[in-house]
């Protein structure tokens, strides 16, 4: 596990409390696309060494050139020197990677799209080699503030996927994050499995489970200190499978064998 925290952001002992194996994760700084590209480039190679290289770059909006480096603040330029470079390096890169064990996950930034008012509001830096050449891309959006009364506890997410190789493409999910904590993934199935009334909810806002009712974290912790994890999540995938059934269009076959 390779972590490239080209943006200096990562705070130690945070990532301690939420779980992260830090001292199992080798860290990287690349201030340039071109140091980037030898440090991965060096990865692929010695790959063969593991059973799965996963390889982090965060992010790529805070890498630059050498050429950019080394011009004057003030100097500006439009020959999208940063665009270029990473379509060469994936260029010369994918191939390699597609034939070795290993994962590259990218993290970039979207922007708001200035002047334009339908459509995609969003863009993305770095150009159209990312887009193209990646397998998955989600797009992650802040839907809101979790609280306590006035203390902020965590987030909620959206993920929008975009694009898709290995599933189907253009599905949401929302899921929560929580401070001190990370992702709260049995939170989020259950607040799924509420919103396709699985679990039903009274007046009162209470969770009916059985003979019993509970408030959503009470039936969080009850669901957590009773290892009921795992029926949980069979319950997601059936709700999320049946959905996906429903959906589906059922034709009859565009093209057949001739012989049939």
């Amino acid at each position: 596990m390779i972590y490239n925290d080209a943006e200096s952001a990562i705070n130690m002992e945070n990532a301690k409390q939420i779980g992260v194996p830090i001292d199992d994760i080798e860290w990287r700084q690349s201030p340039t696309i071109e140091h980037w590209y030898e440090d991965l480039n060096k990865e692929i190679e010695s790959s063969d060494k593991y059973d799965l290289v996963m390889y982090v770059m965060d992010s790529l909006d805070s890498i630059s050139t050498e050429e950019e480096m080394e011009q004057d603040f003030n100097q500006k330029s439009y020959n999208m020197i940063k665009q270029k470079k990473m379509s060469e390096l994936f260029r010369k890169l994918t191939q390699k990677i597609n034939k070795k064990n290993m994962l590259l996950v990218i993290v970039s930034q979207i922007r708001d799209a200035i002047g334009v008012t339908f459509g995609e509001t969003k863009r993305r830096s770095g150009g159209k080699a990312l887009d193209f050449y990646a397998y998955q891309i989600v797009w992650l959006y802040n839907k809101g503030l979790m609280k306590d009364g006035d203390i902020t506890t965590g987030i909620e997410i959206k993920a929008n996927v975009k694009k898709n190789r290995v599933w189907k493409p253009f599905r949401i999910a929302n899921f929560n994050i929580l401070f001190e904590y990370g992702i709260d993934d049995l939170g989020s199935m259950v607040d799924y499995l509420i919103d396709k009334k699985f679990y039903l909810k009274s007046g009162n806002g209470k969770i009916t489970y059985g003979e019993n009712t509970y408030s959503r974290e009470n039936f969080i912790q009850f669901i957590s200190s009773n290892n009921k994890e795992q029926e949980v999540k069979d319950a997601m995938k059936q709700v999320w499978d049946k959905l996906e059934l429903d959906a589906m269009v059922v034709r009859k076959p565009k093209y057949t064998d001739a012989e049939e």
